[in-house]
């Protein structure tokens, strides 16, 4: 029940994601075999449903990687659903307040905690786990997504949230609620990332941020962020397919 991705950000070090919108198992155990440190399934605008989700888990558990879902909102039902069948952990879109990111918490945890229901299923192996709802608490991880103008405003509250474990900022998100669509070098944009980046440092908060390609990730972690995504599995898929074919179509 060790959680490694939290594990691996407690001791200090940084640690390496990929979104996945294709709901496969065989996409996760690709990507598992490749390094990463931990997945994220993306159910807010990916393909997969529940059972290709908790198949996706399996996959990775095999490779001993950890398993986020980014949930569609922060419903505490279908929260304590994918927990309750083995889910590492939580990332919520769209939290712009210290309430919401709280709802979030309280989600993923067990009494003292939160409010989550007992549950013996996947997540406890069915049993098996000695004190299963202390270890959750402790292992479960908390992500909410920074990506409004509104988030940026109220991080300071946010990160103050008991139990919050990362603040990921969606850039692309960001920029259109800034009014810079895509332009994630727009001076607004650099000040509201480090803004948040500065925020989670002061309250102990775990800074992540979405990534493109090695370079930028690099300058990322150099920058302070510790939870980073290096890759979307559609976006790999689609830039390798056209690179190929223009290489061949271009002689």
């Amino acid at each position: 029940m060790k959680n490694k991705l939290k594990e691996t950000l407690k001791n200090g070090s940084y640690a390496l994601g990929g979104f996945l919108s294709i709901g496969a198992p065989t996409i996760a155990e690709v990507v598992a075999i490749g390094g990463l440190d931990f997945i994220i399934i993306d159910t807010e605008h990916g393909e997969a449903n529940f059972e290709s989700v908790i198949n996706m888990s399996r996959a990775a558990m095999a490779h001993d990687i950890t398993t986020i879902v980014r949930v569609t909102d922060y419903d505490q039902k279908l929260i304590g659903r994918y927990l309750d069948n083995g889910i590492d952990g939580i990332q919520a879109p769209m939290i712009e307040t210290a309430e919401m990111a709280a709802k979030l918490v309280a989600a993923c945890k067990y009494e003292p905690m939160g409010v989550r229901g007992s549950s013996s299923g996947r997540g406890a192996r069915w049993g098996h786990v000695p004190d299963y709802k202390s270890t959750a608490n402790s292992e479960t991880m908390t992500v909410c997504m920074c990506e409004t103008k509104k988030g940026v405003d109220n991080i300071e509250e946010i990160v103050k949230v008991p139990n919050l474990d990362v603040v990921f900022i969606g850039l692309g998100d960001l920029s259109l609620s800034m009014g810079c669509v895509g332009k994630s070098g727009a001076p607004e944009m650099v000040e509201a990332v480090q803004h948040v980046l500065q925020a989670c440092q002061n309250a102990g908060v775990i800074p992540g941020i979405v990534c493109d390609g090695a370079d930028q990730t690099l300058k990322r972690i150099e920058q302070g962020f510790r939870y980073v995504t290096v890759l979307n599995d559609m976006r790999i898929l689609c830039s390798a397919t056209e690179a190929i074919t223009k290489a061949i179509r271009s002689k």
